[in-house]
Parts: C-alpha cells; structure tokens; sequence
C-alpha cells in the first residue's frame, strides 16, 4: 500500500476475494428457521432471495418471507474492502429501523464466511454483539447462522436460513 494509505488502482479493481462474493447471486429457495428463546421450537417459514451483481465486486440482494401472514422483506450487500483486507455485509429490512453492519473474514479450508458487528438490539435496547456465518455447501447450496452476543449469558441464536439454488 502506497505511504499515504490510499488504495491503487489495483487494489480497487476486482480481486480474487471477489470470486466468492459471486456465489450469492441468482435466485433461491430459503427455508427459514427463526428462534424465540427458551426451549420454544423454532418458527419455520418459506422464503426466497434474489441475488444480483453490482459490477463484479458486490452482491446484493432481496430477501422476502411470509411470517405467518405478514411479509418480512429486507435487502442485504456483500463485498470485499481491500483496504480493511475483509468482508462487508450489510443488512436493513422490514422489521427495524437500523441498517445492520457485519466484517469478517472467509476461512477457505472450511468454505465458511464468518462476520460481525456491533449492531442496536431492539430487545434488550442496547448495542450487542452479532455474529453471522456462512457456509457455503458448493454452488447450489448454503447456509446463514445469526447469533447475539448477549452479557447477561450465551450467545443467543436467533435464526437459521437453508438456502436452495432455484434458477
């Protein structure tokens, strides 16, 4: 990196981190698991997303599931900054207000992604810890794990979405 820490032009361009970030685009199936606490089984619901490249260094997508007659959409971004050397996620929807931010780094070896961020937890009212992984399962397939970080104990699960590649 140049003395004044300002990114080249090809440290802009596409890199071979972005080749994973093109997993996500097209249109899939979601099985969506979400979890209340407790020992209550988890919510399962249907879901889809559509995935599409902005360029070739970010993915976005929007994301729609009908939770018990109301309908959950939000959109998501992923890309790779090669200044920070990670991955960058964000996430906004229906439900909250907040635009949820996440970085991390992908473990080749396991083909996971792991991200997070501190973020606003609407329920306790207070900025927490999230973390989310994603495992990628090959081309056709992958899976989203969403957890807080709570101080009061464990890390709370708060969903899991299946993904199944539809088109």
């Amino acid at each position: 990196m140049p003395e004044n820490d300002q990114p080249t032009q090809t440290t802009i361009g596409e890199s071979d981190e972005h080749s994973l970030i093109h997993r996500k685009k097209g249109t899939w199936k979601v099985q969506c698991s979400y979890f209340m606490g407790g020992d209550a089984n988890p919510i399962e619901v249907e879901g889809k997303e559509t995935g599409t490249m902005l360029g070739q260094l970010w993915c976005n997508s929007h994301f729609e599931a009908d939770m018990m007659g109301s309908i959950i959409s939000g959109n998501g971004s992923l890309g790779y900054d090669p200044v920070k050397k990670k991955y960058i996620f964000t996430w906004n929807d229906s439900t909250a207000p907040f635009l949820y931010l996440f970085e991390g780094d992908f473990n080749p070896e396991t083909n996971i992604l792991d991200l997070s961020g501190e973020n606003y937890d609407p329920v306790r009212q207070c900025n927490a810890l999230y973390r989310s992984r994603i495992e990628f399962k090959g081309d056709n397939e992958h899976s989203v794990e969403l957890s807080i970080d709570v101080p009061e104990g464990l890390p709370i699960k708060v969903l899991r979405y299946q993904f199944t590649r539809s088109e």
